[in-house]
């Protein structure tokens, strides 16, 4: 068998076992996990059931206060007149609609109850609902009359510090309670206050023998020292917290559920009812199912999968190949010093050499390529500097020679003197630009200056050299304030717009340096009226060794002046049309520093 049968089947082998077995090892962890979410969200569902109802009173005795506010309420219970009693209690009641409204006495004499109009007289004083109210307490409870829960609010009624009576509130468990909780939480809820379930929340569920399961279930926890939870959970203190609740699981009318006990108390802590919160397990058995067969479906895909997977790298995937592929990146990454392997006398060793001598040649050919740049650089960089050398030397010698002519008097020589020293300026300013261009890092000794005398100072550098070529330099202010920059780099750089914008003029133009407040920017435009720059020296015009329109300099000017712009966190842009005229335009952020004049 070839060696790559070989790999092909052990591949093979390898993912049937590892697929098979996370698929049935997902499977059944989910459907336990599945399984013991819902059994834990049950357990603590009578703590969910304790918060609700707890909700719900406090709602059921706030309406209760609100009620016994009512004026026509209050007026016909300081009469005591039985008759209009009745009508104000049935007339409040069709307002609110609950299930049990009465009206007591001050010694807790039922006067009215509007669920049995007929049935009234009886003292219900000794309830403990109502000697809180008694005692000025709103108070609530869960009663038990006639078969049938309800949640209960006592308040008295008042008018001003005369006690009146009072009126008990009351909503049914099957009517209200069981449904609005049910709504708010997707879980049913039902009570057996005799051997089977008579109030729920979901009729199928009627008859079902909950005292023999909350017995049962009873017992066993009591064997290990546990108790099923009540509601309400009266207890206070640092383990006041509601155990878990028993769970259970069971079948009735063919739909298979699960559900948690808890014992259903009044305010004394006696038992009213058996309860239970469930729900059934149709959903989750669906939802294991779906799971189980997109499993087999990720499986099956998987196994095509690594077959796949397992006949491409059987037909080459093997270590010479990966050496050579290192290689290949290696070569694409640009390292052409680490030699390319060569371990066989096959197609594959064959290749490897020819690799191999790829490499040996592109060094040699990039070692070449970087010597001629060099000498290319230097050169063109010699070429510039003696182009643009000489002919401020050539001025200065012309200057030298004048001076020492016979009929040069002092006047003459002086004016001499100062052309010479401003070539001098010029080469020294040629040879600053260089030197910072090649070092490449600028030290900026940023001061805060006022901007108005800083612009004036520049303008008025050019006032003699303006005027002698007949050129119109303006300054226009639209905004003033103190800036924080380095004077004198910011000043070489305001001075090389200028300069070349000059030498662009030559003669008779405008120059307009003019400055404005754009938001956080503030805008420095050199404009002039030149012949203005070609599309296709603009796109390079920042570039080292570019220029256009002057009869000399370095080259480095405008790339050096953008250099100085960001090192200032600024940016340089140009506009320019042919025939009409060149703007630049600097803008340098606004400082923490920054005034406005």
């Amino acid at each position: 068998m070839s060696f790559r049968s070989r790999l092909f089947f052990s591949f093979v082998v390898l993912a049937a076992v590892l697929v098979g077995g996370s698929v049935l090892m997902v499977n059944v962890q989910f459907g336990d996990l599945v399984q013991r979410d819902v059994l834990d969200e049950l357990a603590h569902s009578p703590e969910r059931f304790d918060a609700f109802l707890a909700s719900q009173m406090d709602i059921l005795i706030t309406q209760a206060v609100n009620i016994s506010t009512s004026p026509t309420l209050r007026g016909t219970m300081s009469t005591m007149d039985r008759p209009t009693i009745m009508q104000a209690a049935e007339e409040t009641n069709v307002l609110y609609g609950y299930d049990l409204f009465w009206v007591l006495d001050t010694r807790g004499t039922v006067v009215h109850r509007v669920d049995e109009p007929h049935h009234w007289g009886d003292s219900i004083g000794h309830l403990p609902l109502i000697q809180d109210v008694s005692n000025g307490y709103d108070s609530g409870d869960i009663w038990l009359k006639d078969g049938m829960l309800y949640q209960v609010a006592a308040t008295q009624v008042r008018s001003g510090d005369q006690w009146l009576g009072s009126i008990v509130i009351g909503v049914r468990f099957d009517t209200g309670i069981n449904a609005e909780f049910a709504e708010l939480t997707h879980l049913d809820v039902a009570f057996a206050t005799t051997d089977t379930v008579g109030i729920a929340s979901l009729g199928d569920i009627s008859g079902f023998p909950l005292r023999t399961i909350y017995l049962e279930q009873r017992d066993d926890l009591a064997e290990q020292e546990r108790s099923v939870p009540s509601v309400p959970w009266q207890m206070t203190g640092p383990d006041s917290r509601m155990p878990n609740a028993p769970t259970f699981e069971f079948r009735n009318a063919g739909i298979h559920y699960a559900g948690a006990l808890f014992r259903l108390n009044d305010v004394k802590h006696d038992r009213l009812a058996f309860a239970m919160v469930f729900q059934p397990l149709t959903n989750v058995r669906e939802l294991q199912q779906r799971i189980r067969n997109g499993l087999v479906a990720v499986g099956v895909g998987a196994m095509f999968l690594s077959l796949l997977v397992a006949y491409l790298l059987s037909r080459g995937l093997a270590r010479p190949i990966n050496r050579l592929v290192s290689a290949s990146q290696r070569l694409g990454r640009g390292d052409l010093e680490t030699p390319v392997p060569v371990s066989s006398n096959d197609e594959i060793g064959v290749l490897a050499r020819a690799l191999e001598e790829m490499r040996v040649s592109l060094r040699d050919a990039r070692a070449e390529a970087l010597r001629n740049e060099r000498l290319t650089t230097i050169g063109r960089m010699a070429s510039t500097i003696t182009h643009d050398f000489r002919q401020p030397i050539t001025s200065i010698y012309g200057y030298i020679q004048l001076i020492t002519l016979p009929s040069a008097d002092r006047d003459m020589q002086q004016e001499f003197a100062q052309h010479i020293i401003k070539q001098i300026d010029r080469m020294q300013g040629m040879i600053n630009e260089l030197l910072d261009y090649s070092r490449g890092e600028y030290v900026l000794n940023t001061q805060e200056i006022q901007l108005s005398t800083f612009l004036e100072r520049v303008r008025q550098n050019f006032d003699l050299s303006a005027s002698e070529q007949q050129i119109k330099l303006v300054l226009k202010q639209e905004w003033d304030g103190t800036v924080q920059i380095d004077s004198g780099r910011f000043e070489r750089v305001l001075d090389n717009l200028i300069r070349n914008a000059m030498q662009a003029i030559k003669n008779d133009g405008l120059i307009k340096l003019s400055v404005a407040r754009d938001s956080d920017t503030i805008a420095i435009e050199v404009q002039d009226t030149g012949p203005g720059i070609p599309d296709e020296i603009r796109e390079n015009l920042f570039d080292a060794f570019v220029t256009h329109g002057k009869a000399g300099g370095t080259g480095l000017g405008l790339a050096v002046t953008k250099k100085v712009v960001e090192e200032h966190g600024g940016t340089i842009s140009v506009a320019s049309e042919v025939g009409s005229g060149t703007t630049f335009t600097i803008r340098i952020p606004v400082t923490p520093t920054t005034t406005e004049a």
